[in-house]
C-alpha cells in the first residue's frame, strides 16, 4: 500500500468515525428524553392517586354531612 492509499483510508475512517459519533450523540439524547417522559408518565399516574388518598376522605365526609339525609342509609358508610 502506498502512502496515498493509507491517507485516503485514514480520511475515510475519520469521516465514518465522525458520523458514528454524531449518531451516538443523537441516540444518547433520545434515550435521555425517553427516561424523562417515563418519569412524567409515572408522575401523571401517581400524583392523582396521592391527591385522592389525601383529599377524598374529607370530601366524602363533607358530602355525607350535606346529603346524608336524602341518600340511602347503606350507601356512605
Amino acid at each position: 500500500m502506498t502512502d496515498e492509499e493509507i491517507k485516503k483510508l485514514l480520511e475515510e475512517n475519520l469521516a465514518l468515525t465522525r458520523e458514528v459519533r454524531d449518531l451516538s450523540a443523537k441516540t444518547v439524547k433520545y434515550i435521555r428524553w425517553v427516561r424523562v417522559m417515563d418519569l412524567v408518565k409515572v408522575a401523571l399516574v401517581v400524583i392523582p392517586i396521592i391527591a385522592a388518598w389525601l383529599y377524598l376522605p374529607d370530601l366524602l365526609s363533607s358530602f355525607k354531612e350535606g346529603y346524608g339525609d336524602i341518600l340511602p342509609a347503606g350507601l356512605l358508610k
